[in-house]
């Protein structure tokens, strides 16, 4: 996505309109999911794949926090299992108050309302089978069929007004859509309950650049219009920092750093942050940046390092501490947290 650019020209991130209250929405605390591993006949468990360990993660009303990492560092896990839709090992999940990591299934029902998760791949989110209206209405005939047939073909037409399409595709199966259309529909679907938190699981990684920049701007829109809050999962900066408040960086099931967005992106203090930032395309043509490349590949969350897991790949590290023990996440500035022992 080189020179992606938001509709609007802004210097920075915090230009842009930032939610008037600081009252947290949810709250994650030491957050773990381990997968097991099953070998032989017997499929006896041999090892786990540690996919999320140990994550802290905090989102106010109306902001929007952005998880970046490489593929399989654990950023699509911790969002869903935030969503229970994979049941965590540990950890606490509090949102608005109420912990909700070992709610009974008939309470988490009703508090579905309120979260909402829009996927990565439009071409296969959406059932095939069903129309556009279908689709979108899925949650309306669950939780507000009382309010009638009519009241939900209303919310239908003005969902799809919401999003930029027609009401006329209500009529339409996904097949007859392109990929950014087919993204709006399951905003669309997202926003049918009127949630307060929406987990965006890589929602522009699968349409061409253009049409990112017009989902992404969709998505800044509907925050400010409505309310919402959002844990953006992405793994390119350039995107993050543009629709992001914080941000928290994420390594083989650790977060690594987090912060403001505008302060990770200008002066990060984790290594690892560091590396991924050299890697952004830069729009002007005069910039120099010094290419950070990392050695070898990014370890097996089966059996992970000992000491800190990014030790292996790091080029700053200690050999006498980083090899051998676990960095704690520590505040090393005000709202700046980082899992290094060598940050100061």
């Amino acid at each position: 996505m080189t020179g992606w650019r938001p509709k609007i020209e802004k210097d920075s991130k915090h230009q842009r309109a930032t939610p008037t209250g600081s009252e947290t929405l949810l709250e994650v605390h030491n957050l773990k999911k381990y997968f097991p591993v099953r070998r032989g006949l017997l499929r006896r468990i041999v090892a786990h794949i540690q996919a999320v360990d140990g994550v802290d993660l905090s989102i106010r009303r109306g902001g929007c926090l952005g998880l970046v990492g490489e593929s399989g560092c654990g950023k699509t896990t911790t969002g869903r299992i935030i969503l229970r839709l994979i049941e965590p090992d540990d950890g606490q999940i509090i949102f608005e108050g109420t912990r909700i990591e070992s709610l009974p299934d008939n309470q988490m029902r009703l508090l579905r309302r309120k979260m909402q998760i829009i996927f990565q791949d439009p071409f296969s989110s959406l059932n095939p089978r069903f129309t556009v209206g279908g689709i979108i209405s899925e949650g309306l005939k669950i939780f507000e069929a009382d309010k009638g047939r009519q009241y939900i073909n209303a919310r239908i037409v003005e969902l799809l007004r919401t999003v930029g399409l027609s009401p006329d595709a209500a009529r339409r199966y996904p097949h007859e859509f392109s990929g950014g259309q087919r993204q709006r529909i399951g905003i669309a679907r997202a926003l049918a309950l009127n949630p307060k938190f929406i987990v965006c699981d890589e929602p522009v990684s699968a349409l061409d650049a253009s049409i990112q920049a017009q989902v992404i701007n969709l998505l800044e829109e509907l925050q400010e219009r409505l309310g919402l809050a959002y844990l953006f999962i992405a793994h390119d900066l350039s995107v993050v920092r543009h629709i992001s408040d914080e941000i928290a960086v994420m390594y083989l099931g650790w977060i690594v750093e987090r912060g403001p967005a505008d302060e990770v992106c200008e002066d990060p203090l984790h290594p690892y942050t560091k590396a991924l930032l050299s890697a952004v395309p830069s729009a002007d043509p005069h910039a120099r940046r010094k290419r950070i490349m990392l050695k070898g590949d990014v370890p097996t969350p089966v059996n992970p390092p000992p000491g800190c897991r990014f030790c292996p790949r790091c080029f700053t590290s200690d050999s006498s501490v980083c090899p051998v023990e676990v960095p704690p996440e520590r505040e090393v500035r005000p709202g700046r947290f980082v899992r290094c022992h060598l940050v100061k």
